[in-house]
């Protein structure tokens, strides 16, 4: 193996303990990743000095083929070339979501990805998406997902306001913190000023056979 491949899975093994440990304990997980209005914030689950030195793709580290989605409201603007995405984002002000990026490097988070989906742990099929943020972008509006959603605040903070209109609790997630979202809780987010964040959207409908 080399230094590069070595690191990247001691960085996954610190990973995926850590968050793995914090998913066992929500009663959501031990149910099968069940719907649950009781979502979860824990903060300072990582180290946020440790979290900086992992480099994201939004940071050089972005395959060719790597999927960049410019997000507002319902619509999506997909670019692949950088010089597109630049200029979409020049137009206007969008949060970035970088699609599937397990799919698309070697690195650490790909990694990551694969021992969530080990029948050991979550034995589900799992998808990582990157969403990166500037203050005021544009993004979804409160919505439900489907899925279990696992969020880790790799850089800075995100707000977060979850359950149903009216009722909303409002949470800012700082980094190194990790939110646990269960299906069918809405949601919508804003961010203060930076935020980029990682969401292992576990597919409850899809196990991963032995």
């Amino acid at each position: 193996m080399t230094t590069k491949a070595i690191r990247a899975a001691a960085v996954a093994a610190e990973f995926v303990a850590r968050l793995w440990a914090v998913m066992q304990a929500d009663p959501a997980v031990r149910e099968g990743m069940t719907s649950s209005p009781n979502w979860r914030y824990l903060p300072r689950v990582y180290d946020p000095v440790w979290l900086r030195g992992l480099r994201l793709p939004s940071e050089g580290g972005r395959s060719v083929k790597q999927p960049v989605a410019l997000v507002d409201g319902l619509a999506v603007d997909r670019h692949t070339d950088e010089a597109l995405l630049a200029a979409a984002r020049a137009r206007k002000d969008q949060t970035r979501r970088y699609e599937s990026i397990h799919m698309h490097s070697d690195d650490w988070f790909s990694l990551v990805t694969m021992q969530l989906m080990s029948p050991m742990l979550a034995g589900r099929e799992v998808i990582c998406n990157l969403y990166e943020s500037d203050r005021n972008d544009s993004t979804l509006p409160l919505h439900v997902d489907t899925t279990y959603g696992a969020i880790v605040q790799m850089r800075e903070q995100k707000v977060w306001h979850l359950g149903p209109e009216g009722r909303q609790r409002r949470i800012v997630v700082r980094e190194g913190g990790v939110l646990l979202v269960p299906p069918d809780v809405p949601h919508r987010v804003e961010t203060p000023h930076y935020s980029a964040h990682l969401l292992f959207s576990f597919r409850v409908d899809r196990p991963v056979a032995n």
